[in-house]
């Protein structure tokens, strides 16, 4: 059985996107590499995002701002969970089959202009401990939902 949690977080770079420029702060968004980057000078580009971070309902908001709301139930999550449903049926011959127990899994993404969304990784056993605001929250959310 598959479950897929409904609620999530967006992730930016601490710079505008450029494919001219390889600085890691433009193309790694996990938050062990971005608060590295956050400085008085690069704070003034995302200043839209606190700890370079968007709650689901922020982007959400942004997305019916932008007249596009249905890109979210249309396109980006339904794209994620065939994404993930695909792996998991790739790998199920090679997991581990144990009674009364679960495994939590994390995957992420990026959305391409077009709001595709393509999976970059899948992490078994994800770190649970929230490094900002909203992972805070999400974190103890998912674990309290998992023990109901």
């Amino acid at each position: 059985t598959l479950y897929f949690y409904q609620d999530c977080y967006l992730r930016f770079g601490s710079r505008a996107f450029d494919l001219q420029d390889f600085d890691p702060c433009i193309h790694l968004c996990n938050n062990s590499i971005q608060k590295k980057f956050l400085s008085d000078q690069t704070k003034n580009e995302t200043s839209f995002a606190e700890g370079n971070m968007w709650t689901i309902n922020a982007f959400k908001k942004y997305l019916e701002r932008q007249g596009m709301l249905n890109k979210w139930d249309d396109v980006i999550s339904p794209g994620m969970k065939k994404s993930i449903q695909r792996v998991m049926m790739t790998i199920q011959d090679i997991i581990e089959d144990r009674k009364n127990s679960f495994e939590l899994y994390g995957a992420d993404f990026m959305l391409d202009e077009q709001f595709n969304p393509w999976l970059i990784e899948i992490n078994c056993s994800p770190a649970m401990g929230g490094t900002t605001k909203v992972t805070e929250k999400l974190c103890a959310d998912v674990l309290e939902d998992c023990i109901k």
